[in-house]
């Protein structure tokens, strides 16, 4: 059997000294001759001989293994735990899949990346997102505003992303407003669904769902919106308010 090398002992040593120090504060004598630490060598000695003993099972075996000791693990008792409400499917042999184990996974990884995107990036504008009003529809009841491209992360942690130029024709009610960003999506893709035991017809369900972005006009900026500009009427013409801050991500691409 290969035995650990004296700097992998050390290291080894070290880090449960440390463990020690975090969980034993008054346990001062660490030295070879102490009861605790003879101890400690023969536990991580056992523990050098299983790893080379588990690196010898046959798969299932090992993947039995696995499983038994994290059971163990989970069960331990913590003093301090918390769980944000997420969940993901757990895959196994014999299970029967539906489209709903499916949807909660895909619920699962994009709940994941909205709450990254809170916590590193905030909500606001990241890049871009520029309104201008064209002159031509500045006195017109339903002006047209013009969005540059960009992106923008919403209050619910979704990526706003403005592709390519957008010209909006808004419906602007008077005095003022706001030109908002919001996440959109659509169901495409029409498919047959494989038949059953039901009806003979052949039914159909959509079978993408195609993400993207809205642009609106809106008296108030709802909790989903991200505001790009204020509109105000002045002399029965629309014009961009200079003085209205856009929200900006804490941390934004440079442009």
């Amino acid at each position: 059997m290969p035995q650990m090398e004296d700097e992998q002992l050390r290291r080894v040593l070290a880090e449960i000294n440390a463990i020690l120090v975090r969980n034993i504060p008054g346990w001062t004598d660490k030295s070879a001759s102490d009861p605790g630490i003879t101890l400690v060598e023969l536990l991580a000695w056992i523990a050098d001989g299983l790893t080379y003993r588990v690196g010898q099972l046959p798969a299932d075996e090992h993947r039995a293994l696995m499983k038994a000791v994290e059971r163990l693990l989970n069960a331990r008792p913590h003093s301090c735990a918390s769980f944000g409400g997420l969940l993901r499917p757990r895959y196994f042999e014999g299970r029967l899949l539906t489209a709903a184990d499916f949807q909660e996974e895909q619920d699962y990884f994009r709940e994941k990346s909205r709450r990254a995107n809170r916590c590193l990036v905030g909500s606001g504008i990241l890049s871009g997102l520029t309104v201008t009003v064209e002159p031509d529809s500045a006195g017109t009841e339903a002006p047209v505003v013009v969005v540059d491209p960009g992106c923008a992360i919403d209050p619910r942690g979704e990526e706003l992303t403005v592709c390519a130029t957008l010209r909006c024709k808004l419906n602007a009610a008077p005095p003022s407003g706001f030109v908002v960003l919001r996440y959109f999506e659509r169901e495409i893709a029409p498919m047959a669904v494989v038949p059953g035991d039901g009806p003979k017809e052949t039914p159909t369900e959509m079978g993408r769902i195609e993400e993207g972005v809205a642009v609106s006009f809106e008296s108030d900026v709802a909790g989903y919106d991200v505001a790009l500009a204020r509109l105000e009427q002045c002399g029965g013409a629309w014009r961009i308010d200079t003085a209205f801050r856009r929200p900006v991500a804490s941390r934004r691409i440079p442009e």
